[in-house]
């Protein structure tokens, strides 16, 4: 997650395939596209696999959630590019939890 700009407020910021969408804590913002799909994925609660690996339900009322409804439209495609240390350290123990699963070390 070291790419990632680690916040202490709750905005989250993705780029899928060059479109920028956004999650300020309450509202989606951005390329249209991306909005509408995760308006839709959060208001019907779709569950949406994070990065292809770690479903999630789609809400607008929490960190996480909110970033699973940001990667409804591409998720396996989409590049977190702002996130609360909420939104950083969920995915940090998800890859970690992922890689013990498999039999991987962890680095360092």
């Amino acid at each position: 997650m070291s790419a990632t700009a680690q916040t202490e407020n709750p905005a989250i910021e993705v780029d899928a395939d060059g479109r920028v969408a956004s999650w300020d804590g309450q509202t989606f913002t951005g390329d249209t596209e991306l909005v509408q799909t995760a308006v839709r994925a959060s208001e019907t609660g779709e569950v949406v696999e994070v990065f292809g690996f770690f479903p999630v339900q789609a809400s607008a009322g929490h960190p996480v959630r909110a970033l699973a409804a940001l990667m409804a439209h591409s998720p396996g495609r989409t590049l977190v590019t702002r996130a609360p240390r909420e939104v950083t350290d969920w995915l940090d123990e998800a890859f970690r939890a992922r890689d013990a699963e498999h039999g991987h070390e962890q680095a360092g």
